[in-house]
């Protein structure tokens, strides 16, 4: 059975909403935001001790909304969950679950697409 959401609920401020399926690191990690927003520090413990599913408490809510889970954090004046957000990573411990990495692939070079364009455009007939 599929869920339909009335919101994101990724960022739900109620506690006792659904618990968002698993999607990716990335998105598991913006969770801590959710946390901050609900102040459920139990949670946002979870969330730091879990490393196979999240890669950074630190993670912006998107490129749009540049805030981080600590700055909603400073924002609320929740001092518990900087506590949490800032506490030092323990030595000898496991390392969290990478990000997907984003590479740079070169300069397009519009005038080639152009002419594929162009030849795909005679093909079908436009």
């Amino acid at each position: 059975m599929k869920t339909a959401w009335e919101r994101d609920p990724f960022f739900q401020p109620e506690p006792e909403s659904e618990e968002p399926p698993f999607v990716s690191p990335v998105v598991q990690s913006k969770l801590a935001i959710r946390a901050v927003l609900s102040g459920d520090l139990g949670d946002l413990k979870s969330l730091r001790d879990d490393r196979d599913k999240v890669h950074s408490l630190k993670v912006r809510r998107s490129l749009a909304i540049g805030m981080s889970a600590v700055d909603y954090a400073l924002k609320a004046g929740d001092l518990a969950a900087l506590r949490v957000l800032l506490a030092e990573e323990p030595e000898g411990v496991k390392p969290r679950v990478m990000q997907p990495v984003s590479r740079y692939v070169g300069r397009i070079n519009y005038f080639v697409m152009l002419r594929v364009d162009r030849i795909y455009r005679v093909e079908i007939g436009i």
